[in-house]
């Protein structure tokens, strides 16, 4: 089975590129990489100064893996008031995954919501992802937030770790590098957020 990599990028301001539209696939050399590591890749790229892309099998479709947890967090912040990012929430030793760096630690005491979402967004603590996804809901409302945003190629429908399994021909748990760019552009740079939650985002 060929192994998939996921690539999605926003390019802001400062990187400005010379190639055109959707252009790069020879400049780049991605297929002489996915020959040599018998893999395929998908980038999806935008300059938001100029709106110039560099693309190459932009709406291929990959397991999202922890890229998720930029959306999870982001639609947290969309249901929450700032103030309520202070609040405490208590989660016991079965929460913990193997890997959670961060909220292993904290079983005793709990974690604020603002704590939980960095330890998801900083150091993809598993167990911080899954306490982000029972806060908005769960898979169903996540499905939901991203349906609102104009995605309709997402599938979210396991939790973490489980929605790492990742199989070719099942649809669960992956989205397209276009529509992952598109996501992030909505929550950074649309409306959608305050400034201030977006500075806590990014």
């Amino acid at each position: 089975m060929k192994k998939f990599c996921f690539l999605f990028l926003i390019i802001c301001g400062l990187m400005v590129f010379c190639l055109q539209d959707c252009q790069a696939r020879q400049k780049l050399n991605l297929a002489d990489l996915e020959n040599k590591y018998n893999a395929v890749i998908g980038v999806y790229a935008v300059d938001m100064e100029n709106g110039k892309k560099i693309c190459y099998k932009p709406d291929t479709r990959f397991s999202y893996c922890s890229t998720h947890k930029v959306f999870t967090a982001a639609e947290l912040l969309r249901q929450k008031n700032t103030s309520d990012l202070n609040e405490i929430r208590k989660f016991s030793a079965e929460d913990i995954l193997s890997y959670a760096p961060i909220t292993k630690d904290h079983v005793a005491d709990g974690m604020t919501l603002a704590e939980i979402c960095s330890a998801s967004l900083r150091w993809s603590d598993n167990t911080a992802a899954n306490l982000i996804l029972q806060e908005i809901g769960g898979v169903e409302n996540f499905k939901v937030a991203l349906k609102n945003i104009g995605d309709k190629t997402t599938k979210p429908a396991r939790n973490e770790p489980e929605l790492n399994l990742f199989n070719p021909k099942d649809n669960r748990d992956t989205s397209t590098p276009r529509q992952m760019v598109k996501n992030l552009q909505v929550y950074i740079f649309g409306d959608i957020l305050s400034d201030d939650k977006k500075k806590l985002l990014i």
